[in-house]
């Protein structure tokens, strides 16, 4: 009788072990995917029977979690450090495949975005600064970037297109043509340039004038003020001024013989040295 007794306390204390194990085991699993270790799996040779068909089980349920889980953790980075990567195409069921066609649409937009902005790059190289990203073609936020993108090549755009008109009409002989309109920054400063350009010009203009009168009037001796202008634009001066010098030298001293002669005083010939018509 003490015999059959032992027999009958042997199977239960076996199962309870066994209990314990596949417990512990799957407490291992737990803990190992709270702390992000997905590649822990139940160690499912050191049992049998159903204890081992289930711990098999389990390790197909992470199985089936961690891959699409890892495809969207390898994306993710990969689009954080700007290398956007080819669309998904592995199969996925459920709430799986809605994470793939999300991830797949962010890859379109990121991928629209990059296009759009070398459109735009290419497009002002060759100087068609009308072009711009359709900003309907995005939503939310992109949507929000993207209008940020075309309303700064605007803003750059609008200047220079203004600023531009006014040289072409300095260039077209209206050198009171000035930027009226308000900027701010480097584009003040292009501005302020630009009418200052226009400033010094008209300032040329005037100097001519005023020459051209004072030589119809006979005031040889009238020069333009080169020191109000800067830099080539004040040596442009100095050159009219010049050329004044270079007609005026020569008939001055023709006027003076021309004069000492009519009143009978013969002076010695001339020995400056002169060119061309002059030295004639």
């Amino acid at each position: 009788m003490a015999t059959k007794r032992k027999r009958k306390t042997e199977a239960p204390t076996q199962s309870r072990a066994a209990s314990t194990a596949v417990f512990d085991e799957i407490q291992r699993l737990v803990e190992a995917t709270v702390n992000g270790k997905l590649d822990e799996r139940a160690k499912v040779d050191q049992f049998e029977g159903q204890d081992k068909e289930m711990l098999k089980g389990i390790n197909d349920l992470i199985d089936a979690f961690a891959a699409p889980f890892n495809v969207t953790a390898e994306y993710v980075d990969r689009i954080s450090k700007g290398d956007i990567p080819e669309k998904i195409s592995d199969d996925y069921k459920g709430d799986f495949n809605e994470v793939k066609n999300n991830l797949n649409q962010c890859i379109g937009v990121m991928n629209g975005l990059i296009e759009g902005a070398a459109t735009m790059a290419e497009a002002a190289g060759n100087g068609e600064l009308d072009t711009r990203v359709d900003a309907s073609q995005f939503a939310g936020s992109w949507q929000a970037i993207v209008q940020g993108i075309n309303d700064t090549v605007e803003g750059v755009v609008v200047p220079l297109r203004d600023i531009g008109g006014v040289l072409d009409k300095m260039a077209s002989g209206d050198l009171s043509a000035q930027v009226t309109n308000d900027y701010q920054g480097d584009y003040n400063i292009l501005k302020v340039a630009c009418n200052e350009l226009g400033v010094q010009l008209q300032g040329v203009q005037k100097v001519l004038d005023d020459l051209q009168v004072a030589i119809v009037e006979g005031k040889l001796d009238v020069r333009g003020e080169a020191g109000q202008f800067k830099g080539e634009i004040a040596g442009m001066v100095n050159g009219i001024n010049g050329v004044i010098d270079a007609f005026a030298a020569p008939f001055n001293v023709t006027a003076e013989y021309v004069d000492r002669i009519s009143k009978g005083d013969i002076p010695e010939e001339i020995t400056d040295n002169y060119n061309g018509d002059f030295n004639e």
